[in-house]
């Protein structure tokens, strides 16, 4: 009877990473850019803003991950969006306290592209 063994994700990760040599992974991805909007800015307590973020790499479309943070706290991480000119993904947000937030996103990388992250922004809610 053949015993079949089980690989932790780690185990294979640390493989995967040993098997090719690092110069040939680092030099085979591209660099990005990841810029952050806001819509409305400023809003009102409980008005629905958009944060819309946008991964660049010279003319390609990226592919994967965006993660949005408020105030630092990871707020969703969502699939990249390339069905159109741009790789985008978009979240919309109701539930933020009167004030100051800083509000950044950071696009998560790829085999071939680098991760990047957009300046925080500041976006300020006001009282009704």
């Amino acid at each position: 009877m053949k015993r079949i063994r089980r690989l932790s994700v780690a185990a294979i990760a640390v493989f995967l990473a040993t098997a090719s040599s690092p110069s040939d992974a680092q030099s085979s991805r591209k660099g990005t850019q990841t810029t952050l909007s806001v819509s409305p800015s400023p809003s009102v307590v409980g008005q629905k803003i958009t944060l819309t973020a946008t991964v660049t790499s010279g003319t390609d479309k990226p592919a994967g991950a965006m993660q949005f943070f408020i105030d630092e706290k990871l707020v969703a991480t969502l699939p990249l969006s390339t069905d159109g000119a741009q790789s985008q993904a978009a979240i919309e947000v109701s539930k933020i306290a009167q004030g100051a937030h800083q509000i950044a996103a950071r696009y998560q990388g790829h085999p071939n592209y680098f991760p990047s992250a957009s300046p925080p922004r500041t976006h300020t809610v006001a009282a009704q």
